[in-house]
């Protein structure tokens, strides 16, 4: 997953300084609605790196699974259907979050003008302004976006194409990012639950770490990932019931250390 991100890093920036330094350069001609214009352009743009990302994450992910299970006598390695369906989904869903990430982007612009207007600069004042902080946000967001949406892709990879292995019954397990996780994430840790039932995360039902439908606050940047149980008692204990008290965050540092071999661990068998 680092590799992937880290990957697409330079990608991500390279677009945004592209968009900023256009957008300087276009708004002594033409004022905001100049600007304005090039939102169509950098929709797209956005649109093909995130499905380019998205892509690997599903590809990556797919050949961790049938490493991790091949020795299952069910689990036969084929082009499957989930694969298929992922490739489609990301298709629709890299237009939709990129028009996100273009309206942050001119949101962000919009409030430089304003900026610059209050303060009397003039069309090389303002392209200048615009240019200096536009780009020193690109690294920033870029990570951030290629962060948040591996994560949320190898994590609807791994779900999608699981449910589709003919595994023997399993729970899914959330195991937090240890000390640096959100204070809800880690009382989250160790719900069990069945493949088709959501986590219960901070008042949100996420059926995985960054799924679809979370809030900013809790997706963004968050670095939990599922583990697969096929221990008989995992398994009765995500039947149980469909709300599972969560577990104590841990209080004292044996606690932490605990949690950090675990996920780390668990981590080892996931892509980098």
């Amino acid at each position: 997953m680092a590799i992937i991100e880290a990957a697409f890093v330079p990608k991500i920036t390279a677009e945004l300084v592209r968009v900023a330094k256009e957008a300087a350069s276009v708004y002594g001609m033409g004022g905001i609605a100049a600007v304005k214009e090039l939102q169509v352009q950098h929709i797209e743009n956005m649109a093909a790196i995130l499905q380019e990302m998205y892509t690997a994450c599903t590809k990556t992910e797919r050949r961790r699974l049938f490493d991790l299970y091949k020795k299952l006598p069910m689990v036969i390695e084929k082009k499957d259907e989930a694969e298929d369906r992922l490739l489609a989904i990301w298709l629709s869903e890299s237009f939709e979050k990129s028009k996100f990430i273009s309206e942050t982007t001119f949101d962000n612009l919009l409030k430089v003008t304003q900026r610059g207007l209050l303060e009397g600069l003039n069309e090389e004042g303002m392209a200048k302004l615009i240019q200096e902080t536009q780009e020193g946000l690109a690294t920033w967001r870029a990570k951030t976006i290629a962060r948040t949406e591996t994560h949320r892709a190898i994590m609807q990879s791994q779900h999608e194409i699981t449910k589709s292995m003919d595994l023997p019954p399993y729970a899914r397990e959330w195991v937090s990012a240890g000390v640096r996780a959100r204070k809800a994430h880690k009382k989250a840790d160790g719900q069990l639950r069945l493949p088709d039932t959501p986590f219960d995360v901070d008042g949100e039902k996420l059926m995985y770490p960054g799924a679809p439908g979370g809030s900013v606050a809790n997706v963004a940047n968050c670095r939990c990932i599922v583990a697969e149980s096929f221990e008989d008692e995992d398994i009765a204990e995500a039947q149980y019931c469909t709300t599972i008290t969560p577990r104590q965050p841990p209080t004292t540092q044996s606690e932490h250390s605990s949690i950090e071999k675990k996920a780390a661990t668990l981590r080892n068998a996931a892509p980098l």
